[in-house]
């Protein structure tokens, strides 16, 4: 339940902050399972999207640090890929139980 939890929750916060930030009116989510090698999480909007070095930096946002911490704790890789004009893109990858 774990996973599943903290996933959800990345979900939760990337499509709150495409909505919310970006103004996103497409928001895709996508999970592919590569047994036994894991599964790939992928959260991409159509929003103005940002920077990522200035995003981190703002004081009392924590959706991006969250994110981060939430994969961490279910030892994924996370990687946020995003520009002003270009929107975003989350993707987790969940490494497998080999």
């Amino acid at each position: 339940m774990k996973l599943q939890e903290n996933l959800l929750r990345i979900v939760q916060e990337a499509t709150r902050n495409a909505i919310q930030h970006g103004g996103a009116k497409q928001i895709d989510v996508r999970i592919s399972y590569r047994n036994p090698d894991g599964m790939r999480l992928q959260i991409c909007d159509d929003g103005c999207g940002f920077d990522l070095e200035e995003a981190s930096l703002k004081l009392g946002h924590w959706g991006l640090a969250t994110m981060r911490e939430r994969a961490e704790r279910v030892g994924a890789d996370l990687k946020i890929t995003s520009a002003p004009g270009r929107g975003a893109e989350i993707e987790v990858v969940v490494p497998g139980t080999k």
